[in-house]
């Protein structure tokens, strides 16, 4: 796993934890750092890279699972029951996706079909997502130096353009790589993880429209509540390239 990606997975539960980030141990920082080390554990391999068969889930899904049940501890633990009930919708669709994957049965089986192919991009991958992780880091960084609200629109508008323009991204080296076929995998495995997120913040932002282009006026969204959509959108994000790259 490498360096980045451990990175991006302290920062988002850092950032997920918002203004509720405490010196009481079960949700300092310390505790939220140990949490998010147990996602890139399963490279033991050195340059193991995409999970092409059923040999290296088995390697990986042990890490997914317990950063899953990491993550769901620590949001019992750190968060408001409302808070944690928007997160949990928000983050269903990749929970499900994780769980199938890590379980035999047709899912899996699908996955690994057209896993082979999604190796071949690798790098390619790599390119959308160092642009994407690049726009998440910058903005957490912006937003963790601003404790006003005024500007939360215009990060959500850029979270979830950003976000779509990976999707976007992914979906397109594929389809040029590996055809029509795993290409429609690839889109509706995306579809799946970030369908509840998509509906409920990004759905007015489509990827490439004029909106991403230009500042929105609207109705600003609470501190807390972009809190919540970078840490789903972070953590989305790192399960799914978990399974690109190390």
């Amino acid at each position: 796993m490498t360096t980045a990606l451990t990175t991006s997975f302290t920062l988002l539960i850092v950032v997920l934890s918002g203004a509720h980030l405490s010196d009481s141990h079960p949700c300092n920082q310390e505790h939220l750092i140990q949490c998010a080390s147990s996602l890139p554990s399963s490279s033991n391999v050195q340059d193991f890279g995409f999970a092409s068969k059923k040999e290296d889930l088995d390697l990986i899904c042990p890490d997914l699972n317990a950063g899953l049940r990491c993550i769901d501890e620590y949001t019992r633990r750190c968060m408001a029951p409302h808070q944690r009930s928007h997160f949990n919708k928000l983050y269903a669709g990749s929970s499900m996706v994780i769980q199938e994957i890590c379980q035999e049965g047709p899912y899996q089986d699908e996955f690994l079909r057209h896993a082979n192919c999604m190796w071949e991009v690798k790098q390619d991958y790599e390119e959308c997502a160092r642009d994407y992780q690049q726009k998440i880091q910058d903005l957490s960084s912006l937003m963790s130096n601003d404790s006003s609200d005024g500007d939360t629109e215009h990060h959500v508008r850029r979270l979830c353009c950003s976000f779509q323009e990976y999707l976007r991204c992914s979906h397109a080296i594929v389809m040029d790589t590996c055809g029509e076929e795993t290409a429609q995998f690839t889109k509706s495995f995306l579809d799946r993880m970030a369908s509840s997120l998509i509906q409920v913040h990004c759905e007015k932002y489509p990827p490439g429209s004029q909106i991403c282009e230009e500042d929105i006026s609207a109705a600003p969204y609470s501190s807390s509540a972009l809190s919540l959509l970078l840490g789903c959108l972070l953590s989305l994000w790192c399960f799914y390239t978990h399974l690109h790259r190390t």
